[in-house]
This record gives structure tokens, C-alpha cells and sequence, in this order.
């Protein structure tokens, strides 16, 4: 009896832990290379899906912006270094520089619904406030680069934009029919 009840633990332990592997697989990063996530002009953004629109804007950021030693940001980073939880996300990408001294970075998070996109506004927030504060005491320039960016909430859709080409960013986001 003893080795039912504790193979009947097992198998559903094993079931468990399945599960809990799946499901943190389900939050795909927009920054994966698959055939639906490949770059294309923001004029030709009819027919994308919903949850391939934050790539699709950050892959057209990298070729119209002129922005040196980016990085993608992935799913890791994206609690560490913003504060996001995976259960606010359905889908996101970004790119981040990968130099100490450039802030040079855009987000693009589409949530799960609308309470949880004010909660990501709310972390993209606290992580704007926390580098232009760094910013403004070590690095004058990135300081008033920073300033002139800001994060904003679009329905469903939050995003940042830190550049020197915001506009130019914003644009891009823009000509995306969400």
C-alpha cells in the first residue's frame, strides 16, 4: 500500500513540476529570432498579430534609430532590472545599451489587461526615476537625455524610449495599429 501511495506522490509531483516548466515558458520574449518576428517596415504593419507588434517595433527601432551596442533585454532581465512580473506580461521585447555609460534603451510590454499594464507603467516608472537620479549626479549628458524621455501607457501597451532619437521612436511605435 505504502508503494501506491508513494508512487502516486511521485507521478504527481513529476505532473507538477511539468506544469509549473510550461507555463513559465509562456511568456514569449519579442526579442526571439522565429519567422513571425522578423524585421519589417512600420508601413507594412497590417496582418501582424498582437503579439508579435512589440518585436516588430523594436526590430524596426534598431533599423531606423542609430543606437551602438545594444542588447536584447530577455525575460530575466526583465524582473531584474524593471521590476516586471511575469504575470503582467503577455508579450514584450527591448534593447538596452550594452555600455556602462550610455542609458540608451527602449521597452515596448504589451500586459495581460488593463490593471496590469498600470502596474508596468508603474515599474517602468520607478526604473526611469532610479537612472535619472544616477544620472543626474555622475552623468550630465545621459541626464538630459533621460529628461527628455518618458514612459507612457497606450491602452494595453506601456513603453520608454531613452534616446536621443525619442521621436523618431515614437513615431515608429505609432505607426503600428495596436
Amino acid at each position: 500500500m505504502k508503494k501506491y501511495v508513494k508512487r502516486i506522490v511521485g507521478l504527481t509531483m513529476c505532473a507538477m513540476l511539468l506544469i509549473s516548466v510550461t507555463a513559465c515558458e509562456g511568456i514569449p520574449n519579442g526579442n526571439q529570432s522565429t519567422p513571425e518576428n522578423t524585421t519589417s517596415s512600420a508601413v507594412e504593419s497590417s496582418g501582424i498579430s498582437k503579439g508579435e507588434i512589440c518585436g516588430k517595433i523594436i526590430d524596426d527601432i534598431k533599423n531606423y534609430c542609430h543606437l551602438s551596442d545594444m542588447q536584447n533585454i530577455d525575460k530575466e532581465q526583465l524582473f531584474s532590472l524593471y521590476g516586471i512580473k511575469d504575470e503582467y506580461v503577455a508579450y514584450f521585447a527591448g534593447i538596452k545599451s550594452g555600455n556602462s555609460v550610455s542609458k540608451d534603451e527602449a521597452i515596448v510590454v504589451q500586459a495581460m489587461e488593463e490593471g496590469s499594464a498600470c502596474s508596468v507603467r508603474d515599474c517602468l516608472q520607478n526604473h526611469y526615476d532610479k537612472i535619472l537620479k544616477e544620472s543626474q549626479e555622475y552623468l550630465p549628458d545621459e541626464y538630459e537625455k533621460i529628461k527628455n524621455s518618458k514612459v507612457v501607457k497606450d491602452g494595453i501597451y506601456v513603453y520608454l524610449f531613452i534616446s536621443d532619437e525619442n521621436d523618431k521612436m515614437e513615431d515608429i511605435y505609432k505607426s503600428y495599429d495596436k
